[in-house]
């Protein structure tokens, strides 16, 4: 959360209200729709996501609008 770019998070908003330290933000869409938002987050400790949960969490993100919807 501390080296997201302002354009990306606003650090301020976050720390006050949501208390994560580390997050990505993956939006469910399917046809165009946007269905939610998976959040996974890391509460308490700073944390630098990886290459391979990057990776892991873009392919979940395309299985989940059936289960969303």
């Amino acid at each position: 959360v501390e080296t997201a770019s302002p354009e990306r998070l606003n650090q301020n908003f976050g720390s006050r209200f949501c208390g994560h330290q580390a997050v990505i933000h993956g939006h469910i869409i399917q046809d165009g729709i946007l269905w939610g938002t998976l959040e996974p987050c890391v509460f308490d400790h700073p944390g630098q996501w990886t290459q391979d949960e990057h990776i892991f969490i873009d392919n979940l993100l395309s299985l989940l609008p059936n289960h969303v919807k």
